[in-house]
């Protein structure tokens, strides 16, 4: 019994010690710089990728992924069905109105 506390603390301790980093020097990188040259600023390019387009269904799906999370969380796994289907019907309402 006492064994396996030990080997258990064990374990913990050099599976925690996996994501430190083991010097902060390692992971530092600076650009090679002649003295002739003058640094030149990249251009900076923004593009927005969404994973998940944001359209009418996406949102309507949402809403009743949503709806049925909560009413599964209230009242277990047919209060979670009536609620997802409830909260799926009223965003297509909400949207033809």
């Amino acid at each position: 019994m006492v064994k396996s506390h030990i080997l258990t603390s064990a374990l913990l301790i050099v599976g925690a010690s996996a994501f430190a980093p083991s010097s902060p020097v390692a992971f530092t990188r600076s650009a090679l710089r002649m003295s002739d040259e003058e640094p030149v600023a990249e251009p900076v390019v923004q593009q927005s990728v969404a994973l998940v387009p944001i359209k009418e269904d996406t949102v309507q799906f949402t809403a009743g992924l949503v709806g049925g999370a909560i009413g599964f969380a209230v009242g277990g796994p047919v209060l979670g069905a009536f609620a997802a289907t409830a909260t799926n019907y009223i965003s297509k309402n909400d949207n033809e109105a």
